[in-house]
């Protein structure tokens, strides 16, 4: 069910909080398959206390052409062993509290996705990770 969060759709719209997929700084996050997708939540305080398995480094090369989201490849460096894992996109601010959520990618191939206390390789489709 790859999905956007609505208040995401609805910031490309109305830039009311502004998401700059270029030039924000944006990150995926690693959570228990427990965390649902649920269209109420907008900040990354909204998820579950204690389901945010890893966080990874800023995405780079992120490009947003004809409205499609890419970004190179990313990992994430040994995430805790045991782990049965769905991803998640957001705009870091630097506070969980007015972070935004952007999306949520549960399918696919690798999803989802197992951890074993070896680095995870998140390998993006080249078609792009999503489309406005």
């Amino acid at each position: 069910m790859n999905v956007r969060y609505p208040k995401a759709k609805e910031s490309s719209l109305t830039l009311a909080p502004s998401i700059d997929w270029d030039t924000d700084t944006i990150k995926a996050m690693l959570v228990k398959t427990a965390e649902a997708y649920d269209p109420a939540d907008q900040f990354v305080a909204d998820l579950t206390a204690g389901n945010i398995v890893a966080r990874s480094a800023a995405l780079a090369n992120k490009t947003a052409t004809n409205g499609v989201a890419r970004a190179a490849n990313l990992t994430f460096v040994a995430p805790p062993a045991g782990q049965t894992c769905n991803l998640i996109l957001y705009k870091d601010t630097g506070s969980d509290a007015t972070s935004p959520l952007i999306a949520f990618i549960d399918t696919g191939t690798g999803f989802p996705i197992a951890t074993n206390g070896l680095d995870v390789q998140i390998q993006w489709d080249p078609a792009g990770i999503f489309a406005v």
